[in-house]
């Protein structure tokens, strides 16, 4: 070092003032050039305008070469929707809120396991699993109703905001209800039924009266029907009422209960 050279006379001090100084500067030097160098990271930032979130963007409103100003009347750059799934709002009335939905999510918690179905107008049959993201603190007293959220993966792309859906809201409540695959279920003009197997293997016309909607394949009996018995799904066409069978213990879905496969016997 330079402190050790003029201990041992080596060099003259004027001459070490002179390094050290030149030293000093060349330092300061280094700290203005990294100075710069972070104030022109900073001007470049500003060149660009950054989105919080990713997702697909609309047109865009300014073209190049056209000077983007700052402020309340600040022109719109373009728009931005998340891929991050989608929302969807509506209203619940307060009596369907207070006990379908109150009485039985005590929490947020509660209150996010609740499916919720979206279907698109003219495309009914392509439905939309989902599940309440919140609902809002109030009741609005002119409506009657309480603003729900739901949110969907959107996964395909095919929601897009703005667009008009039908939302079905599904109970806090949990409910048992008996299930007949749809294959099961005849038609006799206006009404419903299905072929019962007793323990005597004879076949009986049972009428039944169903849920509106279709479950995965499957039916809610509402009654006609009692939990236990067996339910003949496939080639009911060839069954009549009185036969006798040899039912065949089926599965209509692997982990529920089993229904029969039923062959007459001639």
């Amino acid at each position: 070092m330079l402190s050790n050279l003029i201990k041992s006379q080596a060099i003259a001090e004027t001459l070490y003032d002179q390094r050290a100084n030149e030293d000093r500067i060349a330092q300061a030097d280094i700290k203005a050039a990294e100075a710069e160098l972070k104030q022109a990271k900073i001007n470049l930032d500003h060149a660009y305008v950054k989105a919080p979130i990713s997702g697909r963007v609309s047109r865009a409103e300014i073209t190049l070469g056209n000077l983007v100003q700052t402020g309340v009347n600040a022109p719109v750059l373009t728009s931005i929707v998340s891929n991050d799934g989608i929302y969807a709002d509506f209203e619940v009335d307060e009596q369907t809120y207070m006990k379908s939905i109150r009485s039985y999510a005590a929490t947020s918690h509660d209150e996010q396991s609740i499916p919720v179905e979206l279907t698109i107008e003219g495309d009914e049959a392509h439905p939309y699993k989902g599940t309440i993201y919140s609902f809002d603190n109030r009741i609005d007293t002119t409506s009657g109703t309480i603003r729900a959220r739901a949110k969907f993966t959107n996964e395909d792309g095919r929601l897009v905001p703005g667009m008009f859906v039908s939302v079905k809201l599904a109970s806090g409540n949990k409910e048992s209800v008996l299930l007949v695959p749809e294959r099961a279920i005849g038609n006799d003009q206006n009404k419903k039924y299905v072929y019962v197997v007793g323990n005597d293997n004879k076949v009986s016309y049972r009428e039944v009266s169903l849920g509106k909607q279709a479950l995965i394949g499957q039916r809610i009996v509402i009654s006609g029907l009692q939990a236990g018995e067996r339910v003949i799904i496939d080639g009911i066409q060839h069954v009549k009422p009185d036969a006798i069978v040899q039912a065949k213990e089926v599965s209509a879905h692997p982990e529920k209960v089993k229904q029969p496969n039923a062959n007459p016997q001639r």
